[in-house]
């Protein structure tokens, strides 16, 4: 009988611990496929001092200290506001521009859920990797500007732009006066025709994560400001179109001082991205 009774515990013990494996499987695989993310923290900012500095053409200019988003602005983190407004639908206009046209009636971008589905996953769309740590992309001025007043912030002057990617002395480029084109994610091995191709050059064919070209770096070690994405400012031309500052994935290296001024403010696309800063505009 007490043999019996030892077997009987020991089938039980036996069981039971088959039965927690396959509950710590079964939780494991859930978790890998519906929980798990790819999203790196890279939300860190950067202080930009206080003080003189040489903007466009070599043109003196003082500004008052600010800080600016270190990375591009991810499609993770604009998952955060989306997520928001779906939540608030009511609040959403809460953060329109004053000058929004009416007919924009929304700040979730077109193909938001084959591009965010495809971050989440960690899987290609169009055959161009892509990430929650990718850039947020497809965004109109519109939308960022809403972005950036949700998170209590601004977009940056094209003054703001220029000084934290082009330092005091006010380089041509992040890190100095000659152009290095394996230093930033730039048109050098863009082929739209070829959307999966690897890069020889700077590594990439389409857009990069914002964290994956660090010798992109600023004298004051804001990255991506040279390539990836093209960056939204709070700085409007005279014909009324926003400016967009430094260069992207489809275009040829360009000084930091170039400007881009024919987007509308209701454009996106995958080159154009943003950064915000925290401090009013001068």
């Amino acid at each position: 009988v007490d043999a019996a009774r030892r077997q009987q515990k020991r089938s039980f013990y036996i069981n039971m611990g088959s039965m927690a494996s396959l509950v710590l499987l079964a939780s494991f695989l859930i978790w890998w496929k519906f929980v798990r993310s790819n999203e790196r923290r890279l939300d860190q900012t950067i202080t930009i001092p206080a003080g003189e500095f040489l903007v466009g053409d070599g043109t003196p200019m003082k500004l008052e200290e600010y800080d600016i988003d270190k990375y591009e602005v991810t499609i993770g983190q604009y998952a955060n506001f989306v997520r928001f407004i779906e939540m608030n639908p009511e609040r959403e206009k809460d953060f329109d521009h004053p000058e929004q046209p009416r007919w924009i009636t929304g700040h979730v971008p077109e193909d938001w859920e084959i591009y965010f589905g495809r971050a989440k996953a960690g899987k290609p769309v169009r055959s161009v990797p892509i990430s929650l740590n990718s850039p947020m992309m497809m965004v109109s001025w519109w939308d960022a500007y809403a972005y950036a007043k949700w998170r209590g912030r601004e977009l940056p002057s094209e003054a703001q732009w220029e000084k934290a990617a082009r330092g005091t002395a006010g380089f041509k480029f992040p890190w100095g006066e000659e152009l290095d084109p394996k230093r930033l994610n730039s048109g050098a091995d863009f082929v739209a025709q070829q959307p999966a191709a690897k890069g020889s050059v700077d590594g990439f064919n389409y857009w990069g994560d914002v964290d994956a070209q660090k010798q992109d770096e600023s004298p004051y070690g804001v990255i991506g400001m040279a390539g990836n994405v093209s960056e939204w400012t709070a700085t409007w031309s005279p014909e009324q179109k926003p400016v967009i500052k430094g260069g992207n994935f489809s275009a040829p290296a360009q000084p930091l001082s170039g400007k881009i001024t024919d987007r509308e403010a209701k454009d996106r696309q995958e080159s154009i991205g943003f950064r915000t800063v925290n401090r009013k505009l001068p």
